[in-house]
């Protein structure tokens, strides 16, 4: 589960935000994939002398919004209806991503289909809290957190 809310949020960010000039005023509201739409509201910022950018915080506000993600390997896939809040704060410096943090808030809904070769599709549909961290570098992808109370990770995806 963390890692499609992962891979949804940086599309999300990278879609509608990625490129823009920074500041404390991002406010943008888009459609989905399928059908509903997020908002995308906060402060970007960009260190040039370091390559680093920031948000601090970013805070996606989902309603009925389907979003699909597939791993570049095609190992995992997600389908999902999400509506809640989720705030993201950290840094990057691309391709290397490090420090990015995400905590929902106590009411993320979230409902679809996961995914995973060699595996029956898990279907979802719960409403709770998620919080994790993502660590990437260029000799590895780390996700930790907690999905409904229950602790959660990815290593390498």
């Amino acid at each position: 589960m963390i890692w499609a809310l992962d891979n949804i949020l940086v599309n999300f960010y990278n879609q509608n935000l990625a490129g823009r000039p920074t500041g404390p005023n991002q406010n943008v509201t888009v459609n989905c994939q399928g059908t509903g739409n997020v908002n995308i509201s906060g402060t970007t910022s960009y260190d040039a002398s370091h390559g680093i950018t920031s948000a601090s915080p970013l805070v996606y506000t989902m309603t009925n919004c389907q979003a699909s993600v597939v791993s570049s390997d095609g190992s995992l896939s997600a389908a999902l209806t999400l509506t809640g809040v989720m705030n993201e704060n950290g840094s990057w410096n691309a391709p290397s991503y490090a420090s990015v943090a995400y905590q929902a808030n106590a009411n993320l809904g979230m409902t679809g289909t996961i995914t995973s070769r060699g595996f029956a599709p898990a279907t979802i549909s719960q409403s709770c809290s998620v919080g994790f961290s993502s660590s990437i570098s260029s000799t590895s992808n780390t996700l930790v957190g907690t999905v409904c109370g229950r602790p959660a990770s990815v290593t390498g995806q």
